[in-house]
């Protein structure tokens, strides 16, 4: 392995600006915080080994990866006291469940729903780098692609039809977990992100990596909390989302303490034009305790968005948190919105099937994504909406664990009307549950889930859905499976996300990264990862053309 050392240094320019609400305040009208300056030294860089399978773990990595089942990601504050009523849906808006080619044996019409490719690559991962809760993530340019699970890393030349491995240990001794990564179509930049484990002072670091060659070679910043704020000591992240705008790399993440206690959430942004450069860059930062868990929208350009469904006030059913933070600006600009409620879901609190594959979950906010409503009584041609989605337990007239959502016009941020407004993803005789949204260049939205159908002992299936002109928007619609598990898991965890990106550069059609149980019993860490490709038959030869190239 060919490695190349620079500096890392950060330095705190600015102190953090924060408003603090009234508990159980509604509807305060827009406020607004400034955010924090830091700044970035240059990165190491490293040309890391491609093997054709991953390695094997060594003792020390196997206890860094039992760190990772055990602890991520940590709980979030639950308050003692009264919750909102739960609101149910509107009759006739729950999901129906179609096959995938509706026309056996006859020609494709332009708006059939079409898996382009459908890749199960488990067989070369050995059982110690499988996981429930596979946390999988993909990025993807043509032919090349970089696929993350929670314990290993793979790059393809072939469009996700075959893949090489890379060691994510070999950089970074005390990696555990949580890797995500992404791809910035406009720079031709692959972004890939890890998380190490606290040590015994409760301080971890995470590893930002960049790549220009097309995810060959990395250069690599190591960002501990007091590289942000001095005054973080003895903390640690956890749990991250990443999304991209048109300059910056949004970067999200909880923090704890090193008695595993929950005391900020943050949001980091990051110019993109320094990190394709392997250069010294220069950031700003929101910090909050007043909510948990962010996440920003997919699709975002000069302005991005995000929201948090976790207040750390009462009530934590009926209420959002929406900050927006234009990119020529230091000014955020957030709303407490109250909504439709929901049934409170902490963690153990939802029950899917027996393994119980929902017991992991909680109501933290999944996905987020800017779009057009393309097909409902309200359509309007080119008007921005931003919508969220998140975990839900059965409850309030949802007989099976849902996935909740609302959203809201950008212009106006007010809430889209009802049902529209409430993107519900629902069943009667299904469980639903780890979304990932995101629109397409045409503004249609492209999701994947888990979904535990009756008929399959409500096993966590991978099934995905289209949004668009074809199509009714959410709340109701139909969805198609993708993969369907043989078994559960025996120790009753799954998740923590699913990915689905645009697939570039045609930007028409979608990628995604899910997993799911071949094997027929139940089992623990043996998900198997998958790779998939969806859209509509009339984009097929627009991703044919470019998977090549």
């Amino acid at each position: 392995m060919r490695k190349y050392v620079g500096t890392l240094s950060m330095v705190l320019v600015l102190l953090l600006t924060a408003v603090v609400l009234p508990v159980g305040a509604q509807e305060p009208g827009p406020q607004t915080m400034e955010a924090t300056a830091f700044e970035a030294g240059l990165p190491t860089f490293e040309e890391p080994e491609f093997l054709a399978e991953p390695p094997t773990l060594t003792e020390e990595q196997l206890a860094n990866r039992q760190w990772g089942i055990e602890n991520t990601p940590a709980a979030l504050p639950v308050l003692e006291g009264e919750q909102v009523a739960a609101v149910g849906p509107e009759p006739g808006t729950e999901m129906t469940l179609v096959e995938t080619r509706v026309r056996s044996g006859q020609p494709l019409a332009p708006g059939d729903a079409l898996l382009y490719r459908n890749v199960d690559f488990s067989a070369s991962i050995p059982a110690s780098e499988k996981s429930n809760v596979m946390e999988s993530s993909v990025a993807m340019s043509g032919k090349f692609g970089f696929y993350t699970g929670n314990w290993f890393a793979a790059r393809t030349t072939g469009s996700g039809s075959t893949w090489s491995y890379i060691n994510p240990y070999a950089d970074f001794p005390t990696f555990c977990c949580d890797q995500v990564t992404t791809y910035d179509e406009a720079r031709d930049m692959f972004l890939w992100l890890r998380m190490g484990i606290p040590d015994g002072n409760g301080v971890n670091y995470f590893r930002l990596s960049v790549s220009s060659r097309n995810a060959l070679g990395w250069w690599h910043y190591n960002i501990y909390p007091t590289n942000i704020n001095g005054d973080w000591t003895n903390q640690w992240w956890d749990y991250p989302h990443i999304q991209l705008g048109a300059r910056y790399m949004y970067l999200s993440w909880n923090m704890f303490d090193a008695s595993y206690s929950y005391v900020r959430t943050v949001m980091l942004r990051v110019g993109l034009d320094d990190l394709k450069v392997a250069g010294p860059f220069a950031g700003s930062y929101l910090a909050t305790n007043l909510w948990s868990t962010f996440v920003p929208v997919q699709g975002a350009y000069h302005i991005m968005y995000w929201a948090s469904t976790w207040p750390n006030s009462l009530p934590q059913n009926s209420r959002i948190g929406i900050w927006m933070w234009p990119e020529d600006s230091g000014t955020i600009t957030w709303w407490d919105k109250t909504i439709d409620a929901w049934t409170f879901t902490g963690r153990y609190d939802a029950v899917c099937g027996d393994p119980n594959w929902a017991y992991r979950y909680d109501q933290r906010v999944l996905t987020g994504a800017r779009y057009t409503i393309q097909n409902t009584n309200i359509k309007i041609p080119g008007r921005k909406v931003l919508g969220w989605w998140w975990n839900v337990q059965e409850g309030g007239n949802f007989p099976f664990p849902y996935i909740e959502g609302a959203a809201f016009y950008e212009d106006t941020m007010t809430q889209v009307e009802l049902p529209q407004g409430r993107p519900l993803i629902y069943s009667t005789v299904a469980c639903f549950a780890y979304p990932s949204i995101t629109p397409n260049k045409r503004q249609d939205l492209g999701g994947v889930f888990n979904v535990g159908l009756s008929g399959n002992a409500y096993r966590p299936d991978v099934a995905y859905w289209i949004g668009d002109d074809y199509s009714q928007a959410l709340p109701g619609g139909t969805f198609y499976v993708v993969r369907q598990s043989n078994g559960g898991p025996s120790d009753w965890v799954w998740g923590d996300y699913n990915t689905v990106r645009e697939f570039e550069p045609t930007q028409k059609v979608w990628s995604a990264a899910a997993h799911y149980i071949s094997d027929a019993v139940n089992c623990s860490n043996c998900g198997d990862p998958i790779y998939f490709v969806f859209g509509r038959s009339r984009d097929y030869y627009s991703w044919k053309r470019w998977r090549a190239k």
